[in-house]
């Protein structure tokens, strides 16, 4: 019955009834980083990135920021076309 499905739900769901579709995940998500720990972040990960691919975890582990941050700083190099994806989730820097 419905009621046996939203019982189940109840654990990592819960129903909010002011919320616009009633049900929300039980985890916060994070605040968008701050400009300029953004702008820190881009000056450390174009020092660390060259001509040879490195993986993405690398670079997180290298640069010692937090994930989110550094993949946000990529899609923004990429999007100016800085920096190159090659495949196994590596990135380098655009010759």
């Amino acid at each position: 019955t419905p009621a046996d499905i939203l019982e189940v739900l109840d654990g990592p769901f819960q129903h909010r009834p002011g919320s616009p579709s009633g049900w929300e995940f039980g985890v916060e998500m994070e605040a968008p980083p701050a400009e300029g720990e953004i702008e820190a972040a881009h000056h450390t990960i174009t020092e660390k990135l060259g001509a040879a691919p490195v993986t993405v975890d690398e670079l997180v582990r290298e640069c010692q920021l937090s994930a989110r941050l550094v993949q946000t700083v990529l899609l923004e190099l990429e999007l100016a076309g800085r920096v190159e994806r090659h495949p196994g989730n590596k990135i380098s820097r655009a010759l």
